[in-house]
């Protein structure tokens, strides 16, 4: 799982070599629920290739959706 870092300061800790371990193991703490948000996003994502803001929209429908029951995997 990623570090998601939500402020500057926490990145500039995150980065400095100098930083305590401790304080870098908190930096790692998992975030409130409330301070992400899942959606699904298409293929391209997941292709280091395509570096374009569209990875994050969302997939284009098929026929197969319309009759699939929606699973997170």
């Amino acid at each position: 799982m990623p570090v998601i870092l939500p402020s500057p300061a926490e990145e500039a800790l995150w980065l400095d070599a100098a930083t305590p371990a401790p304080l870098v193991q908190e930096l790692m703490a998992t975030l409130p629920s409330d301070a992400v948000a899942f959606r699904e996003v298409g293929f391209a994502v997941g292709d280091a290739r395509h570096d374009e803001p569209d990875v994050l929209d969302p997939p284009a429908p098929t026929d197969a959706d319309a009759d699939a029951d929606p699973t997170l995997f």
